[in-house]
């Protein structure tokens, strides 16, 4: 029965973070239906008042969450176009990354599952900037696996994550 029970656990501990996740908050509830045709003004930020371990985690991720937004709003016809042109898009997408957290490698090696796993937080306003109405907001959530030897355990696939989470917080 002792044996049964210790196999159970170490299996559970085996299995126990093996993909990854993501999560979506609702902060304001939509005022208006998104124009899926138009073009949007991208803008993702970080904390600048945090720890240099948590800044230098938070530009990472906002650097690549930024580069993954930019063509998968496109390409899930979320919207047609992303610029950096003001005057002629619609809407601003404000996306502020609020906490991350990066594993190092050495440390999901040495620590394996109770290392934990690599999580981004970001809070996201669509605001019409004629008439400056925020559209909705919500925050998003993206987190790796923990298990060092799944193929989901690394830092993009939390900043995939978030990423669906926020194309999914839009349609």
């Amino acid at each position: 029965m002792f044996k049964k029970i210790v196999i159970t656990l170490f299996l559970s501990l085996f299995v126990f973070g093996c993909s990854s996740s993501g999560k979506l908050t609702q902060t304001s509830a939509l005022t208006s239906e998104i124009d899926h045709t138009a073009t949007i003004v991208l803008s993702v930020s970080t904390n600048k008042d945090v720890s240099e371990d948590q800044a230098k985690a938070a530009e990472d991720f906002a650097n690549r969450l930024q580069d993954r937004l930019f063509g998968k709003l496109v390409s899930r016809e979320v919207f047609t176009g992303v610029n950096q042109d003001r005057t002629s898009a619609k809407y601003t997408l404000d996306v502020h990354v609020s906490g991350a957290k990066k594993v190092p490698t050495a440390a999901r090696i040495f620590f394996g599952v109770l290392a934990g796993s690599n999580n981004v937080t970001a809070e996201v306003i669509l605001k019409e900037i004629k008439t400056g109405e925020t559209i909705t907001s919500f925050q998003a959530e993206g987190k790796s696996a923990a298990h060092p030897f799944s193929s989901e355990s690394g830092a993009d696939d939390a900043i995939r994550e978030v990423s669906e989470q926020i194309v999914t917080g839009l349609l």
